[in-house]
């Protein structure tokens, strides 16, 4: 007797109900407020750790989850010390006592980049301070804000004065050297007060030589704008955007005060790297 085969027809569907079932959520690298979910112990190759699940708990990208793990090695306790006293836990110099079960609800701040993982993208929490270092941080941005608006304004009242200088640059790069050394002492002279020529050309006897102290003032301008411009190479975009890493770089590379290193959170240490490259005149 020949038995029924148990494979489905073909053409069969299957109906699956994705309800609640939500994908993985990413944000632009920054510092977040979060929210502990969950803690477990796990056994490791040399230790127990606890595994921690953190979610974003407010603004646009609440709901963005990270995981994290602390290794109860000895060595290591720098790292749980780290995110308990993040979440507001005195630690002394000796033991504690810590209640897995006391530790969800509990909140934080923390420094968020995306990563990848086999392939995958997730958010890697890489640095942990507390949530009022974020709120003093959120009112600093609003005072930097206001001083925004009023540079605006001020920018916006200084426009004409920036295009007669822009004019008057391009004035002085359709002068060729050649039409220079034709001109007479009067066209000499007209030519420096219009285009303010730094040069002093009453002290100068002789036209060819009047004619090569002009050449040789606007050669003079041309060079300080060359130096302006390869002096220009940092944007101050690109720091705001900067994770902790490249604000590292950016502190040793331009040699900024070492300190500037351990500045927290992240949006603090971009301002304070912003104000040191503009005192040394790198930005």
């Amino acid at each position: 007797m020949s038995k029924k085969s148990k494979r489905g027809k073909k053409g069969k569907s299957v109906k699956i109900n994705f309800k609640g079932v939500e994908t993985r959520k990413l944000c632009p690298d920054g510092d977040y407020p979060l929210v502990v979910k969950e803690v477990s112990q796990e056994e490791g190759d040399k230790a127990p750790y606890w595994s921690w699940l953190f979610q974003v708990n407010k603004g646009d990208h609440k709901g963005v989850q990270a995981y994290h793990n602390t290794s109860l090695a000895p060595q290591a306790l720098w790292n749980l010390k780290n995110v308990l006293e993040a979440l507001g836990m005195e630690v002394p110099d000796s033991s504690l006592e810590v209640k897995l079960s006391e530790l969800p609800d509990l909140e934080c701040g923390a420094t968020l980049e995306r990563t990848t993982w086999e392939n995958k993208s997730k958010m890697q929490i890489v640095d942990f301070f507390p949530l009022d270092d974020l709120e003093d941080d959120e009112d600093d941005d609003d005072e930097d804000d206001d001083d925004e608006e009023d540079d605006d304004k001020g920018k916006e009242e200084s426009d004409d004065d920036e295009e007669e200088e822009e004019d008057d640059e391009e004035d002085n790069e359709e002068i060729t050297e050649e039409e220079i050394k034709g001109m007479s002492s009067d066209e000499l002279d007209e030519l420096v007060d219009d285009n303010e020529i730094d040069v002093d050309l009453e002290g100068i006897k002789g036209i060819k030589k009047k004619r090569q102290a002009v050449i040789d003032a606007l050669s003079e301008d041309d060079d300080e704008d060359d130096d302006e411009e390869d002096s220009d190479e940092l944007n101050e975009e690109e720091v705001k955007a900067a994770n902790t890493a490249r604000l590292n770089e950016l502190i040793e590379d331009n040699e900024l005060d070492e300190d500037l290193v351990d500045v927290k959170p992240v949006k603090k240490k971009r301002r304070e790297v912003i104000k040191a490259l503009k005192k040394a005149d790198l930005l």
